[in-house]
């Protein structure tokens, strides 16, 4: 189960907290970014089995059902803040989407992270069928993405433009699985 809390107001304003599946220190030194993105990828095909079954008499979703779903998209967002703190040893650092008006500030203090900033006021994804999405995440953006940490991570060495062309795949991820967890959480997706 998750600890992430999650505050969206009508202007488009983020708050939010959560726990990272381990402390910060641990993540920087001992945990490799392709078990993360692992775990990730792992989270993905348990969301799509949770969504199946979810669906699969009523063909809909139902409060524990939003419930579990939503607990399964907070352990994307631990997971893809733990794989973008991995190269901010800080624990200070900024997701960002500029041509979409979305920027957080994330603070990581041990096991814990905090974010505030924006959304953007357009936040309604091309979909609103939750499969639409869980789909294309896992046949188009997250190949790219496992692709392109294939390709920089090859010779063993990260260059800051490497690095930040991975937090912008990283950030977008991140940003899609907001709303679609804002989405499911108000009904608005099934």
């Amino acid at each position: 189960m998750s600890f992430t809390e999650i505050n969206i107001d009508t202007s488009g304003q983020f708050s939010g907290q959560g726990r990272l599946p381990s402390e910060l220190a641990t993540i920087v030194k001992d945990v490799k970014t392709i078990d993360m993105f692992k775990d990730l990828f792992a989270k993905f095909v348990e969301l799509h089995r949770s969504y199946a079954q979810s669906m699969h008499l009523d063909k809909k979703l139902i409060g524990p059902e939003r419930f579990a779903l939503m607990d399964l998209l907070d352990g994307c967002l631990d997971l893809l803040i733990s794989i973008r703190a991995k190269y901010q040893p800080d624990g200070v650092f900024v997701l960002e989407a500029a041509d979409l008006g979305r920027r957080l500030q994330i603070q990581i203090d041990f096991d814990r992270w905090k974010a505030s900033g924006t959304l953007g006021a357009k936040r309604k994804l091309t979909t609103n069928h939750f499969a639409d999405w869980l789909k294309r995440m896992t046949q188009e953006r997250l190949p790219v993405v496992l692709k392109y940490f294939g390709e920089i991570s090859r010779d063993g060495i990260l260059t800051p433009e490497e690095l930040a062309g991975l937090a912008k795949l990283i950030d977008r991820l991140f940003f899609s699985v907001v709303i679609v967890r804002e989405s499911v959480s108000s009904g608005e997706m099934e």
